[in-house]
């Protein structure tokens, strides 16, 4: 008997994917009389199909929507497609989403929502809406924690990282490694015939 495939799978194949393809930032802007600091959540893949799936099921299922756009390369490789969700609520809808199945990506994930729960509960606290508030301790610090966990998690040197979230509940699931290999697997067969499934990441 063939299995149905729940929400909640479909939620462990995204938080792969995720996992995989995602990148969970804050991006800091000088300008002229301040410094901003912005919440991004993207992800992209030449997959177009797959990506238009992802756009669709997190509007349309969790009202979850972002800028999409698509980048034409110079060179003979593939059209890439890219989902980039910068509202503050929105951000953190999707935090929420990935969170209980998060795996690879969980620190980035929980520093971002960290970052935006501060920023919208001191938006509703001093009821403004125009995003002309400064920015606190607590924020600048949360930016500079996410910069040090990538540069951590690039090899970089990192004399003074520690986990900021060091105990991860999430296990991983057969819903999940589809997901994270959809986004970073290959299954191949070679001219001697033989087959093979290759996982190739950084993580």
């Amino acid at each position: 008997m063939q299995e149905t495939i729940e929400e909640k799978d479909i939620i462990k194949w995204l938080s792969g994917f995720y996992d995989a393809e995602g990148c969970f930032r804050v991006n800091k802007q000088i300008r002229k009389k301040y410094v901003s600091y912005s919440p991004r959540a993207l992800i992209n893949n030449t997959d177009l199909d797959t990506m238009e799936y992802i756009i669709s099921l997190l509007l349309n299922k969790y009202n979850i929507n972002g800028h999409v756009r698509t980048t034409e390369p110079t060179t003979n490789r593939k059209v890439i497609r890219y989902l980039e969700i910068g509202r503050i609520t929105k951000v953190m809808a999707l935090c929420d989403l990935l969170i209980p199945y998060s795996i690879v990506k969980y620190d980035e994930v929980m520093l971002l929502k960290d970052f935006c729960i501060s920023r919208y509960s001191r938006f509703v606290d001093n009821n403004i809406k125009n995003g002309k508030l400064f920015y606190n301790d607590y924020e600048i610090y949360l930016y500079h924690k996410l910069i040090e966990y990538k540069a951590h998690k690039k090899g970089r040197s990192c004399l003074s990282y520690c986990s900021m979230y060091a105990n991860i509940s999430n296990d991983i699931s057969w819903q999940w490694l589809a997901g994270y290999t959809d986004g970073d697997g290959s299954f191949n067969i070679n001219k001697a015939g033989s087959a093979s499934y290759c996982l190739a990441t950084s993580n």
